[in-house]
């Protein structure tokens, strides 16, 4: 019975503090090159001026450089950390930023749309699922889901 009680308290024990910190993601940039590629194509099937085609081409094809270096659509966030008194901070290559809330708005095979909120502020991240483990996702999804 002690066993059991250990067992469960250390279980609730990793569950109070999770520390998530979000890789590149290559899924990011397959979704942004099929976009990128049908603006292309749209844009080129379009009745503006060959040189305003050029530039919008040109734009996009700057873009997706910029993207391809960060390879994330939260690069600036480094660490998100879920305390034990339900305080979750972000570290961010600003500073840290805390929050008491945290909800999982869209979950799909691609990506996790995830809302952190507080009194006055309110932060909305895309975490795609090759950026964290799935261990790591799964305690996410724990996190968010026990209140």
């Amino acid at each position: 019975m002690q066993n059991l009680n250990k067992m469960s308290l250390k279980k609730l024990s990793l569950l109070s503090e999770l520390i998530i910190k979000p890789g590149k993601s290559n899924t990011y940039i397959r979704l942004l090159c099929v976009l990128y590629f049908i603006s292309v194509g749209l844009i080129l099937q379009s009745s503006f001026y060959f040189s305003i085609k050029l530039i919008l081409i040109i734009a996009i094809l700057i873009q997706l450089s910029f993207d391809y270096r960060r390879k994330s659509p939260c690069s600036e966030i480094k660490e998100i950390q879920f305390f034990q008194d339900k305080q979750i901070g972000i570290m961010t290559k600003t500073g840290q930023q805390s929050y008491t809330e945290v909800l999982i708005l869209i979950h799909n095979m691609l990506f996790q749309l995830i809302v952190f909120s507080n009194f006055n502020k309110r932060k909305i991240i895309i975490l795609f699922n090759d950026q964290i483990p799935i261990a790591q996702l799964r305690l996410l999804h724990l996190k968010t889901a026990t209140k």
